[in-house]
């Protein structure tokens, strides 16, 4: 099966062609802002060195969020789009648990993903010594960093990855846990998506937060009518 994987939850732009667990063609760069316009001309790209067209695509994976608004948006209705214009399945995968997947720790695994402000946005996984499969041991939020540092001295021998991961590297915590600051990894989200069900993992957005905008209020009263 061919996957087209889509990233845009932070400030990489990451698309890749994969199948059988391997890279057709593959793209990521931190590129900051710039997703709308770099996205799509880049899965074009990632078509033609892979010698595939649109209809090639069999199935369409996303990260979902947590991450920035805008660049959340960007990659859903781009996968969302291409699956209603291509006739394909989509599947949408939460970002904290495609990371908690790329960790190997057998003891506790902290997804953590840089946030607004004094936030970040965090889940507990633990892999099963029976089964190696992954479990969530808590719930998905976002946090402050104070909490997550109360959250992460609770244990030891622990694995903090993802964009979030330096901003609680200290010398306190070095001791009994590794830290891993990456993205995303598309392999990743390819392997979790191959069996996932269109309809009960949809490519609906997870925020996590309330939105930074407020709805703007009249500046003059009106009369009622």
């Amino acid at each position: 099966m061919i996957i087209l994987a889509i990233d845009t939850c932070e400030t990489y732009c990451s698309a890749a062609l994969i199948k059988d667990g391997r890279y057709l063609a593959d793209y990521s760069e931190n590129i900051g802002r710039g997703h709308a316009e770099t996205l799509l001309p880049t899965i074009e790209k990632l078509l033609r060195q892979a010698c595939l067209t649109w209809h090639d695509i069999e199935k369409i994976a996303v990260i979902t969020g947590p991450g920035t608004f805008t660049g959340l948006r960007i990659g859903l209705s781009t996968a969302r789009g291409l699956a209603i214009s291509l006739k394909t399945p989509c599947v949408g995968v939460s970002a904290l648990e495609c990371l908690a997947n790329q960790s190997m720790n057998n003891d506790a695994i902290h997804a953590c993903i840089k946030g607004r402000g004094n936030t970040s946005y965090h889940q507990k996984f633990h892999r099963s010594s029976k089964t190696g499969k992954l479990e969530a041991c808590s719930t998905a939020a976002s946090l402050t960093h104070d909490d997550i540092l109360n959250i992460l001295t609770e244990g030891c021998n622990g694995h903090i990855i993802g964009s979030g991961a330096e901003i609680f590297n200290t010398s306190s915590l070095s001791n009994h846990n590794t830290f891993t600051s990456v993205p995303c990894n598309m392999l990743t989200l390819g392997a979790i998506a191959l069996t996932l069900d269109p309809i009960l993992n949809p490519a609906d957005p997870h925020y996590l937060r309330a939105p930074d905008a407020a709805k703007a209020k009249p500046i003059f009263p009106f009369a009622n009518q």
